[in-house]
């Protein structure tokens, strides 16, 4: 059995409001981790955790971005 953890990170460039002249910075601003257990010859339920992450990020982008 393998133990596993996937993380989806978005990281964004952002910029401190207080100083605009200072260097820009990157900054994680959404991440979900899901962990799981598998079977030598069940590797692509990884794949399957990692498309869930991505389908949840896609959820809520667009949740706080509605098509215009």
């Amino acid at each position: 059995m393998y133990v596993f953890t996937v993380t989806v990170e978005v990281a964004q460039d952002v910029q401190l409001t207080r100083d605009p002249k200072a260097k820009h910075l990157m900054s994680g601003t959404w991440r979900r981790d899901i962990q799981g257990i598998t079977s030598p010859d069940r590797m692509d339920v990884i794949e399957q955790a990692l498309k869930q992450m991505v389908n949840l990020f896609v959820k809520d982008y667009q949740a706080v971005n509605p098509a215009k």
